[in-house]
């Protein structure tokens, strides 16, 4: 430990009540009952497979505070025990990559950037500044962005491309187009994120220091997840130059909850639709139509 450090604990995460889970639960298993008799098949059994998904998220939010979340992520990721091993492969290959393309940038603000992007495409979206630690976040109509962030130009143009194009503009479409495209089908949270970096990575952007930062966060979810102590994760990090208040940055977004080790799903998100839309370009229509996943849009993409 970095000598005047204070320790890292559990207890340095937030934890906020979840109200009645249970309560959740008995609602989403009166609905998935309903849906069978309220919409055609496909999107019957595209809601059900949702719904059903909801009421597992439910069950683990109950857990947030207790030591049986981890295993709870664990039993969530197991189908994927292939695409991690290729995940840790793929994160060591962009921890050996070169140095930063941003650091002789110039700074810009991301809060007027992104103001006048939206108002030079007329997009019916919403700028509100806050108070946060992410840079950006993406709700229904309105694009949050940190208070006075100045960030590197290529930065804030890849924050914009990564939140408007693959988040803000398909949730507005989803409004348009309806069932599933707002909910999301199942695992949807995943591919979700990897649609963003996909076009990330057509964009020129998922290299060099972005791909470092991924990586960084993926072998700290796995950390986490493999039950790795906060200060050896932190330590790891150090060594790898991070300064420590970064290192607990990385830490403590691995191991908020109820989505323990949450940052795995953006790697492994990535694989998934990378590669499907690679074998089948015209899957892409149905990521831009809201949130979606490779499995549903092949399955709408076939209509059965």
């Amino acid at each position: 430990m970095v000598a005047g450090a204070t320790p890292l604990s559990e207890a340095q995460l937030p934890v906020r009540p979840l109200g009645d889970p249970g309560g959740l639960h008995r609602e989403l298993a009166r609905l998935e009952k309903e849906l069978s008799r309220l919409v055609p098949d496909l999107l019957r059994d595209l809601l059900r497979e949702r719904v059903a998904e909801l009421a597992s998220e439910a069950e683990r939010a109950a857990l947030l505070g207790t030591d049986k979340v981890r295993t709870a992520m664990l039993d969530l990721l197991a189908p994927f025990r292939a695409l991690l091993s290729e995940g840790d492969e793929l994160a060591r290959d962009w921890l050996g990559e070169g140095g930063s393309e941003e650091e002789s940038e110039p700074l810009v603000s991301l809060e007027e950037l992104a103001r006048r992007e939206v108002e030079e495409r007329a997009l019916p979206i919403q700028i509100a500044v806050r108070d946060m630690p992410s840079r950006a976040a993406a709700g229904a109509r309105t694009l949050f962005v940190q208070r006075r962030l100045q960030v590197p130009r290529s930065l804030a143009e890849r924050i914009l491309l990564h939140e408007l194009e693959a988040h803000l503009l398909p949730r507005l479409e989803a409004q348009r187009s309806g069932a599933p495209f707002a909910i999301g089908p199942a695992l949807s949270w995943l591919d979700e994120e990897g649609f963003a970096l996909e076009l990330e990575r057509r964009g020129g952007f998922l290299k060099g220091a972005r791909s470092r930062e991924l990586a960084h966060r993926y072998r700290a979810a796995r950390a986490v997840l493999e039950g790795m102590s906060p200060e050896s994760i932190v330590t790891e990090l150090c060594d790898f130059g991070h300064p420590r208040e970064e290192a607990v940055r990385i830490w403590a977004r691995a191991a908020r909850g109820p989505g323990l080790g949450r940052d795995v799903v953006y790697l492994l998100g990535y694989l998934r639709v990378s590669r499907a839309l690679k074998a089948h370009a015209s899957l892409e229509k149905w990521f831009r139509r809201g949130r979606m996943s490779v499995e549903a849009a092949e399955r709408l993409d076939a209509g059965v």
